[in-house]
């Protein structure tokens, strides 16, 4: 093979290996650590909480054009559960791509056998974020995976969340209702 024909080769093989590269990039997630804290009452809350987070919005890839919110029916694009046995817990997940944008999240919790719901909490739960310097990158997630990206999650429990309440049933919610009305329970 003549030189030319090695360069051609070469140049060829880097355009598709560089093209691969970034439709891979498009669906790539980044190892992450997120502080989560939940406040009661603008007050640190130091039981556990079990939660889930889901965002909506969507995804789009190189090349196809930016669509504003409303103009699209809004998928899930992203999900993270765990549990925060006090006030102040890391979770470890995955960052999505740079290609991702998100509409809003919400929020499903349950504390102390009550649930309760924060809807469209954030229209970029990711804003809070920072990389971690490549000289820094020390710590490892669950999976052995070393974390690029620090965040932090700060969520106020709604006001209609009275722990030590029963969630389900209308007169459950009714006795509630009246507890908190005049400061009983």
């Amino acid at each position: 093979m003549s030189k030319k024909q090695k360069l051609v080769v070469f140049l060829v093989t880097f355009v598709i290996g560089f093209s691969f590269f970034s439709l891979v990039k498009a669906d790539m997630y980044i190892p992450m650590v997120t502080n989560v804290y939940f406040k009661k009452d603008q007050k640190p809350y130091s039981k556990p909480v079990s939660f889930t987070v889901n965002c909506y919005g969507r995804i789009w890839r190189p090349g196809e054009p930016q669509k504003e919110p409303g103009t699209y029916a809004p998928e899930k694009i992203y999900s993270v559960s765990a549990t925060c046995p006090n006030y102040g817990c890391k979770v470890y997940n995955m960052f999505p791509s740079e290609y991702t944008i998100t509409d809003y999240c919400n929020l499903v919790g349950n504390a102390e056998g009550k649930q309760f719901k924060v809807d469209k909490f954030s229209t970029n739960l990711f804003s809070n974020c920072s990389s971690i310097p490549e000289s820094q990158q020390t710590e490892k997630d669950n999976e052995g995976r070393i974390l690029e990206r620090k965040c932090t999650l700060s969520i106020n429990m709604p006001s209609s969340f009275v722990p030590g309440t029963e969630s389900t049933g209308f007169f459950n919610q009714i006795r509630n209702f009246f507890r908190r009305l005049f400061g009983k329970g």
